[in-house]
């Protein structure tokens, strides 16, 4: 056995990456819209990640981009507000997201934009979580107008990019903890 087969042998036992698998990562910006539709089976049972993703408040753990998140009950209604950090080339921008909570009978989460109250215009967020035989499929669509001037020809990538890379690092992280 060679030595790099020994240590290929030994990590293998040490560090298994988690493990998730993206079915459908649709990121698109058109019109002045942000536009998501994320689905992707997650190694963790759907009791556990509904959990994971209904305690609002500790959001800024699954995502670096999130660095604050609080729960408040407004006119017996939940609602999520969220500062965000995203940097664009180096330069980092602080975005507020006020949404109210509401779920449907189907049992999705959705959240809607409080248009007066943050960076962005109007909007929606839903998150459905499936069992199916035995994998846990997370869907994720998003709608969401920002109020914020997003630059011509690269802004658009760059929306992409920065939400493609929080959706993976999301899933890791409602994996692990």
């Amino acid at each position: 056995m060679t030595m790099l087969s020994f240590l290929l042998v030994a990590l293998n036992g040490i560090a298994q990456p988690p493990q998730f698998n993206i079915k459908r990562h649709d990121i698109d910006y058109y019109n002045g819209r942000i536009l998501v539709d994320y689905r992707v089976v997650l190694d963790v049972s759907a009791i556990l990640l509904k959990q994971r993703l209904n305690d609002f408040e500790k959001f800024s753990a699954l995502s670096p981009l999130i660095k604050k998140s609080t729960l408040k009950v407004v006119n017996n209604k939940q609602q999520i507000t969220q500062v965000l950090r995203p940097c664009l080339l180096g330069v980092c921008y602080s975005l507020i997201k006020n949404q109210i909570i509401t779920h449907n009978d189907k049992g999705a989460t959705i959240a809607t934009v409080i248009p007066e109250q943050g960076h962005f215009e109007s909007g929606y967020e839903e998150w459905f979580v499936e069992s199916v035989n035995d994998t846990t499929i997370l869907h994720y669509r998003a709608d969401l107008t920002p109020d914020f001037v997003v630059p011509p020809i690269i802004g658009p990538m760059l929306i992409r990019k920065i939400i493609h890379q929080e959706l993976s690092e999301i899933a890791v992280n409602l994996i692990e903890s």
